[in-house]
C-alpha cells in the first residue's frame, strides 16, 4: 500500500470501527472514532450529555475543545486547578496519566507488589498498582516506574495499544523520529484516528504528550463508553488480551476453518498464475497454525516471523493480472462473513485495502 495519511471515504474511520469493535476476538474499543486536528481544533464529535459545561478559566467557553473538556471531566476523568484554569499546554506526568486512564477504562484491580521507587507516601500509590496489574505500564530498565517524569506522545501510543490490541489499518510514513520500540504502535494510532500526523507527516514521537492532546485522544474512548443516555460507565470496554488462550485458540480454530475452505476453490481462470501465489497464501496460515501447538499465537508473534513471508506475497498480489486479482478479492469476500477476525488479524499487513470492502450488512 502507497502513503496514506487518511482512510478513503469508502474505508472511513467509522467503517472500519464496525469491524474492529464486532468481528475481531474480544475487542470492544473505540465504537465511535471522531476525526479531529490539534492544529485547528477541527472536531467530528458528538454532542456532550446536558450537564455543566467545563469552563475553566484558560479554554474558550463553548468552543471545540471545551466540549471535550465538559464530557471528560463529567466522567471524572479531568479536573482543573485551584485557580480554575485547565493548563492545556502542560503536560503530563506518567502517574497522572496512569490515575486517568484507569478511570477512563474501568481499571481498580491492584497488583500485590508495586515498583521499587513508588511508595505508599505517594499519591499515586494505588493508581500505579493498578497499572501494573492491568499491564499496561512496564517501568523502566533499572525495574522502577519514575511516576513525575513526563510521557511522551510515543509512551502514549505503546500504552493504548498494549490496553486496546490495535490493528493496524493501513500503512503509515512518519518523517521524524520515532524509537524502535514504539513505532508499531505509533503507527496504529496514526491509522486509527486517535492521533493525527502534523504537517509535513511529522509525528513529534518523542515530545511530552500536553493535557490538550490527551483529552483529544481520550474523547473517542469516552464516546464508545457512554451508554445510550450519555451516561458515563466505567468497566465497559473489555481490554484485549492476545496471549489469553482462549483468544488464541478461538483464533487457530477459525483459521483452520479459513484454510480448508480455501481448500475448497480449485478452478481458476489463470491457472499457472493464480496457483503459486493462492498456495503461498495457503502455506503462510497453515505454518501459523502449526506453531499454535507450542506458541500462543498474537498479531506481533505473526508479524515477527512471518513478516518477510506476508510482503512477498503482497508482491506477488500486486503483479498478478487484473482477472487473477479479482477472483482471488471476490474468494477472500465470501469467505469474509464466516472469517472476519483471521482476515483481518492476518490478512491486512498482506493485502490493499479494497480486498476489505466488504457489504454494510455483512456486519449486522
Amino acid at each position: 500500500m502507497g502513503k496514506q495519511t487518511s482512510l478513503p471515504t469508502k474505508y472511513n474511520v467509522m467503517n472500519m470501527k464496525k469491524i474492529l469493535v464486532f468481528i475481531l476476538l474480544g475487542l470492544t474499543v473505540i465504537t465511535s472514532l471522531n476525526v479531529f486536528s490539534f492544529a485547528d481544533e477541527t472536531l467530528l464529535i458528538s454532542p456532550a450529555p446536558a450537564a455543566t459545561q467545563a469552563s475553566f478559566n484558560d479554554v474558550i467557553k463553548g468552543s471545540q475543545f471545551d466540549m471535550v473538556l465538559t464530557k471528560l471531566k463529567n466522567a471524572g476523568i479531568v479536573n482543573g486547578y485551584e485557580d480554575g484554569s485547565f493548563r492545556p499546554y502542560a503536560n503530563l506526568t506518567r502517574a497522572e496519566f496512569c490515575k486517568m486512564t484507569n478511570k477512563l477504562f474501568g481499571f481498580s484491580t491492584p497488583a500485590k507488589s508495586n515498583f521499587p521507587d513508588v511508595t505508599q507516601a505517594d499519591w499515586f500509590y494505588e493508581e500505579v498498582l493498578i497499572a501494573k496489574n492491568y499491564g499496561y505500564i512496564k517501568g523502566f530498565e533499572d525495574g522502577n516506574f519514575h511516576g513525575n517524569e513526563l510521557l511522551t506522545r510515543q509512551q502514549v501510543c505503546v500504552i493504548l495499544d498494549r490496553i486496546n490490541g490495535l490493528y493496524k489499518l493501513y500503512d503509515v510514513e512518519i518523517t521524524d523520529e520515532v524509537s524502535t520500540w514504539a513505532y508499531e504502535s505509533v503507527e496504529k494510532v496514526i491509522s486509527n484516528g486517535l492521533m493525527p500526523l502534523e504537517e509535513g507527516n511529522a509525528f513529534r514521537a518523542t515530545v511530552p504528550i500536553t493535557r490538550r492532546e490527551f483529552s483529544y485522544v481520550f474523547a473517542p474512548f469516552l464516546d464508545a463508553i457512554l451508554n445510550t443516555d450519555g451516561i458515563f460507565v466505567p468497566g465497559s470496554i473489555t481490554p484485549y488480551d492476545p496471549t489469553d488462550p482462549s483468544v488464541d485458540d478461538a483464533a487457530i480454530e477459525e483459521l483452520k476453518n479459513l484454510v480448508a475452505e480455501l481448500d475448497t476453490y480449485k478452478r481458476f481462470y489463470h491457472f499457472e498464475e493464480f496457483v503459486p501465489f493462492y498456495n503461498n497464501v495457503k502455506d503462510i496460515l497453515r505454518s501459523i497454525i502449526a506453531d499454535s501447538e507450542t506458541t500462543i499465537i498474537t498479531q506481533g508473534y505473526v508479524s515477527s516471523e512471518y513478516g518477510d513471508d506476508m510482503r512477498a506475497v503482497k508482491k506477488e498480489y500486486s503483479g498478478l493480472c487484473d482477472d487473477c486479482t479479482a477472483e482471488f478479492n471476490s474468494i477472500v469476500i465470501k469467505c469474509a462473513t464466516k472469517y472476519k477476525a483471521v482476515l483481518i488479524e492476518y490478512f491486512f499487513d498482506m493485502l490493499p485495502l479494497e480486498v476489505f470492502e466488504f457489504p454494510e450488512e455483512s456486519y449486522e
